[in-house]
């Protein structure tokens, strides 16, 4: 979804990053909610099918989703060459990264614990099941 918001606000310069990402995300969430399986629009056609059976079929599995780690991430709060200089030993700074995973599948979605200022974060407790 690309938004184009006016920026400026009785003649002064405003940024509006934060109001056009909570959009975004209004926007997302609605349409993932309502345009993905098993979200179905059900019309009966006769009488050998009940309507609760169209709109909810039975799952054809669970996908289970296991988070391990994540190695060598880039520090978000760097620069492209600074970064690279830091994934060859070239520079020893801590890092800014608190990195967490977002798993989307369909209209659920799941999300890891942040682990704090970790360029190569291990998760122990990120294991997420699916309904397919």
């Amino acid at each position: 979804i690309d938004l184009t918001l006016q920026t400026q606000l009785f003649g002064m310069e405003a940024n509006f990053a934060f109001l056009k990402q909570k959009i975004v995300d209004a926007l997302t969430g609605v349409i993932s909610h309502q345009a993905v399986l098993p979200n179905r629009f059900c019309i009966p056609m006769g009488d050998a099918i009940g309507l609760v059976d169209l709109k909810s079929p039975t799952p054809q599995g669970i996908l289970r989703l296991v988070i391990l780690e994540a190695k060598d991430l880039p520090d978000p709060g760097r620069s492209h060459w600074s970064n690279l200089m830091l994934r060859f030993g070239l520079s020893s700074e801590a890092t800014e990264a608190d990195p967490f995973v977002q798993a989307t599948i369909g209209a659920q979605v799941e999300k890891t614990s942040v682990i704090e200022r970790s360029r190569w974060p291990k998760w122990e407790d990120a294991t997420f099941d699916f309904v397919i």
